[in-house]
């Protein structure tokens, strides 16, 4: 444990190879060991996978993830195990691997609430291009239902309307987007990509004033440390022609 520990701590001081070669030693004890606790088999793997990302040696990071992922003592940890081990998996473009994981996660009831849902999210964006799909929307509606799931609403309305656009039912979209927005407790951050959706919504059918209201949302909401992202620029552009395109009209008629 006290190993753990103090790999732990040469990982946030940035002594990555000196925290893998503690838990080489500490590993290979344990594998040597009876009745060793799970939790420690659990931390000291987690502990080798967080180490392992640090070095970007990240084929490593997802052995030490899966083995971790086996001994789900701590719920939390488990989940929160299988939520990177999916991302990382995203991130290498190994979809279909990622997509076991999440699924798994979203599935398993005994998992926090907070992972459980973020996987259904990973996974409807990995099928987003699957417009056929109504399983997705029906799997949705099931989480939006339970009334467990209310601090997630903006995220879980948000998707849903991603979903119903992809399926292009735009009205039922717009509405998904509305309710995001009315959510209770929903992020500043997520507001700024469901006011883009509505605002290119309403731009794709010519109603440019609409839609710079909306992208003028996006302006007003964007936390100040996101102003300066690629996104939000653009939109910022994008809002600018239109209020100059709107003023132009103004002088015109």
């Amino acid at each position: 444990e006290t190993r753990v520990w103090r790999a732990k701590s040469n990982i946030r001081l940035g002594n990555d190879e000196l925290a893998i070669e503690t838990m080489l030693l500490l590993l290979d004890v344990l594998d040597e060991a009876e009745n060793v606790p799970a939790r420690i088999i659990e931390e000291a793997n987690t502990t080798m996978a967080m180490a392992y990302s640090q070095t970007d040696t990240i084929s490593k990071a997802i052995h030490y993830l899966k083995k971790a992922t086996e001994t789900s003592y701590n719920k939390e940890q488990t989940g929160r195990n299988m939520f990177v081990l999916g991302q990382i998996y995203n991130e290498l473009n190994q979809k279909d691997s990622a997509r076991m994981v999440f699924e798994k996660l979203a599935n398993t009831r005994r998992m926090p609430d907070k992972y459980r849902v973020h996987a259904n999210i990973e996974l409807a964006k990995s099928y987003a291009k699957d417009s056929t799909d109504i399983s997705l929307v029906k799997r949705f509606k099931k989480l939006i239902k339970d009334t467990d799931n209310r601090k997630y609403y903006d995220e879980l309305y948000y998707q849903l309307g991603v979903l119903y656009q992809g399926r292009n039912e735009i009205h039922k979209a717009v509405e998904a987007y509305k309710k995001s927005l009315k959510a209770k407790n929903g992020s500043d951050y997520q507001k700024t990509y469901t006011y883009e959706r509505l605002g290119n919504i309403y731009f794709n059918k010519s109603d440019y004033l609409l839609a710079e209201n909306y992208y003028d949302s996006v302006i007003q909401v964007v936390p100040k440390l996101y102003e300066n992202e690629k996104r939000i620029r653009r939109i910022k552009r994008k809002n600018k022609g239109l209020t100059s395109l709107k003023k132009y009209e103004d002088i015109i008629y």
